[in-house]
């Protein structure tokens, strides 16, 4: 049997005896060992290439309609009553992800209030603090956001406190219909390690 040049697939020549079972089944096995090599080596290149890339929103939570969520909060951090992000979102290993909270609040005084986007609970580790000073009686719709990334994949609840430095402030739903929710999601950003750290 000859082989071709470039692939190495077998061929009958001419002095070769007439069997075409044979010499028919060994071609089919080389080119079906190739295409398996090069369909393998595809797949390994492309499960590189998306690993870069974001893959868009995990889970959260939306709040619509302008009730209040829960009581109005002061001076001591205080969970926001349903600003979660319902139900513990699936993060998969080597990733950073994007923790979006929206807000909306009513202050009691001029004061200022201070944000937390926390992992689980109020003792769960701190994200993000964001700090808005607030006018008396003017309502603000605020967004902030925090990052994480993984080291193994886990699950996690992703929660948003409150307090101030004096006066109260009332936490509300974002108004009618989903223009303008209120909440908190979770986005996978891309692969983790991408972002170097300089000290100030």
């Amino acid at each position: 049997m000859l082989t071709t040049a470039n692939y190495g697939f077998p061929y009958p020549g001419t002095e070769d005896p007439p069997h075409g079972p044979n010499q028919v089944g060994a071609l089919a096995v080389a080119v079906d060992t190739m295409l398996h090599t090069v369909e393998a080596g595809a797949d390994s290149r492309l499960d590189t290439v998306e690993a870069g890339y974001a893959r868009g929103i995990q889970g959260g939570r939306a709040i619509t309609g302008s009730n209040n969520l829960g009581a109005a909060i002061g001076t001591s951090e205080t969970l926001i009553t349903n600003l979660t992000t319902g139900a513990a979102v699936a993060m998969a290993a080597n990733r950073r992800y994007e923790i979006r909270a929206r807000v909306k609040l009513v202050a009691s005084t001029t004061t200022t209030a201070i944000f937390r986007i926390r992992k689980t609970n109020l003792a769960g580790e701190q994200r993000r603090e964001y700090v808005h000073t607030c006018n008396v009686g003017t309502g603000y719709t605020l967004e902030f956001s925090a990052t994480y990334e993984t080291a193994g994949a886990e699950s996690a609840l992703w929660v948003v406190s409150v307090f101030t430095t004096g006066g109260t402030v009332q936490i509300q739903g974002g108004g009618t219909g989903l223009a303008n929710p209120v909440g908190v999601e979770v986005y996978d950003v891309g692969a983790a390690g991408k972002v170097g750290t300089l000290a100030s």
